[in-house]
Parts: C-alpha cells; structure tokens; sequence
C-alpha cells in the first residue's frame, strides 16, 4: 500500500474538517469543552476514505506516467526513423 505523506495527510486532514457541521465550531453556552475534531475525522470514516481517496490519485498518477513515457517513445521512433520513402509506382493505369 503507497505511503501517505505527512503533508498530504495535513491537507486531508484539514479539508476533510470543512465537511464537518458547522454547528460543531461553534460551542454551545453549555458545552464547556471543545469538540475534539480527530475523533469526528476517525469515526466518521473521513480517514479510510482519505487514504483510498489518495491511493486512486496515486494509481492514476502512474498510469499517466505511463502514457507521457510511451508517447515519448514513439516521438523518439519517429525522429529516429528513416525519412526517405521509396516511390511507390500504381499498378492502376
């Protein structure tokens, strides 16, 4: 399984709090500590969809990869190839 890094775990983290109520920011007369914003990340499931999340990102990023080497390739075949064509005569008239 790729490594998520620690910044693209901040970033998720931190988007993934945009999601949450906004009621959740802002406390109640009656509440008197605040809310703790990890336990809603862990237990609404934001983290196992932010890991599969980054794991498609990363397949899609190696199979573009992929594709830019392959296309490089085939410029660097055509580059190479021989220009010169032989006349091709028609057997027609």
């Amino acid at each position: 399984m790729p490594r998520i890094t620690k910044p693209e775990l901040l970033f998720l983290f931190s988007l993934s709090l945009l999601t949450l109520d906004c009621d959740a920011f802002h406390l109640k007369e009656e509440q008197s500590e605040p809310p703790n914003f990890m336990k809603e990340y862990m237990t609404r499931g934001m983290f196992t969809c932010t890991t599969e999340y980054l794991n498609t990102i990363q397949e899609l990023q190696k199979l573009i990869k992929k594709a830019y080497l392959e296309h490089i390739k085939c410029q660097e075949e055509m580059a190479a190839a021989d220009k010169t064509y032989p006349t091709t005569t028609s057997s027609l008239r």
